[in-house]
C-alpha cells in the first residue's frame, strides 16, 4: 500500500468516534479494497483506558464476517491518541498483526486532531500520505 484515500464523510466519522471516545482512546476498523477505504466499523475499546486500546473480540468477529461477505479487505485499524502525538507507541508496534493493514492513529493532544498512517511491519514503520477525497 502506498497511500491511504478515505472518503470526507468516513474520515470525519472516524474523528467523531475518536473524539467520543475522550477521555479514552477510540479505535476501529477501515475496509476497503487496495488503498481506497470504504466502510468504517467503529468499534469499543475494552481497555477503557486513555493510553492503550483492545478491540471487542466479538465485535471483531462479526466486522471480518461483515467485510467478507461485503467483498471487502481489512484495509486499516484506527486509533486514537487523547493524550499524545500520532506517532506508533512501543505498545503499537508490538501488537501491529496485520502486515498488509495500514495502522492510523488520531492525534488528539493539540486540541486539533491530526491523523497519519503508517505500514508497521517487523522490518519497521513507514508513514503513509493520507488523502482525503
Amino acid at each position: 500500500m502506498k497511500r491511504l484515500i478515505l472518503p470526507a464523510d468516513i474520515f470525519y466519522e472516524m474523528l467523531e468516534h475518536c473524539i467520543g471516545c475522550l477521555p479514552d482512546e477510540g479505535c476501529g476498523i477501515l475496509a476497503g479494497n487496495d488503498s481506497r477505504i470504504s466502510k468504517i466499523y467503529k468499534m469499543t475499546n475494552t481497555d477503557s483506558s486513555p493510553v492503550s486500546y483492545m478491540m471487542d473480540p466479538s465485535e471483531q468477529f462479526r466486522v471480518m464476517k461483515d467485510i467478507r461477505k461485503n467483498g471487502l479487505q481489512l484495509a486499516a485499524i484506527f486509533h486514537s491518541h487523547p493524550v499524545s502525538e500520532p506517532r506508533p507507541s512501543q505498545k503499537d508496534r508490538e501488537l501491529a498483526f496485520y502486515d498488509d493493514a495500514a495502522y492510523v492513529i488520531v492525534g488528539l493532544s493539540s486540541g486539533l486532531p491530526h491523523v497519519r498512517a503508517y505500514m508497521i511491519k517487523e522490518s519497521g514503520v513507514s508513514e503513509l500520505p493520507v488523502e482525503v477525497i
